[in-house]
Parts: C-alpha cells; structure tokens; sequence
C-alpha cells in the first residue's frame, strides 16, 4: 500500500467522518488520497465511537506509525472539514503536514450567515483563485457588496 501511495498519488488526503447507523452506532473516519487520474485512493479507515479528538488521534496515529505514508521527505496536505478535534490531532501527531479546509464546507455555513446575498459568485471565485491578485480582487468585492447590503 505504500509504494503505491508514493508512486502513483498526490501529497494530498481528504478526511472525513460519517455517523453509522443501526444497533452499534460509531463513525465511520476515513482518509482518501488522490492518483494521477483524479481517482479516489483508499488509504485507511476506522470506525471509532465517535468524533472526537482522541478518535482523531487514534486515526492519525495508525496513519502515520502503520501505514509508513508519511516521511520527511514528502509533507502531506490534509483537507477536512473542521469537525471536532481534527485540527488538533493532525498538529499533535503529524508535525510534518499542513492542513486546509474544504470549501464545500465553508460555502454552506457562508449561506446560512449571508442567506440570499449576492455573495457567492465572489465567494468562488476567492476560493478557486491561482495568484494574491485574483484572491484580493475577489475578497474586496466580497466586502463592498457585503457593505452595500447590510447599509443599504
């Protein structure tokens, strides 16, 4: 499983939970690499009691002693969408890696504080922008047209 995470994926795992129904209950914790293909990469998985910090710590543990994954050499991006203790677990147990937040995530709780504001093309655009300028140029749109709404 390593050599072919190293060999054939991007430095890049998105991280997810989903609750389990049924008798047992849990979550389900997930992490999932990209390949070349833009094709999903199974790395590793766990079903834990719930999301917690030290589930999240127990997840990245095995991730980063077990699977051998993560080296020096290779700094891995985590991408998550900020549940309860993630954030944490991965600065405690996986020094060498980064961490984003998805901005599928960040969009729905955009919505909800700034419901039918003519927000959100500006909002995408920020997100998906390649340099500072488009980033900066997208964000002070975002703010003046914010501005005009809440004033006006």
């Amino acid at each position: 499983m390593k050599s072919r995470f190293l060999e054939g994926c991007r430095p890049f795992i998105g991280l997810d939970g989903c609750h389990l129904k049924g008798p047992y209950g849990g979550v389900l914790l997930a992490a999932i690499a990209l390949d070349g293909n833009n094709g999903l990469f199974p790395v590793t998985f766990a079903i834990v009691e719930g999301e917690t910090k030290e589930s999240w710590s127990f997840f990245f543990y095995y991730l980063h002693t077990i699977t051998g994954i993560i080296t020096h050499q290779r700094p891995l991006c985590f991408m998550t969408d900020r549940q309860k203790g993630v954030v944490e677990a991965i600065n405690e147990i996986i020094l060498e890696a980064t961490h984003r937040v998805c901005c599928r995530h960040l969009y729905n709780n955009f919505k909800k504080k700034f419901p039918g504001l003519n927000l959100r093309n500006h909002f995408w655009v920020a997100a998906r922008a390649y340099n500072n300028r488009v980033f900066t140029f997208a964000m002070e749109k975002m703010k003046r047209d914010k501005r005009k709404v809440t004033n006006g």
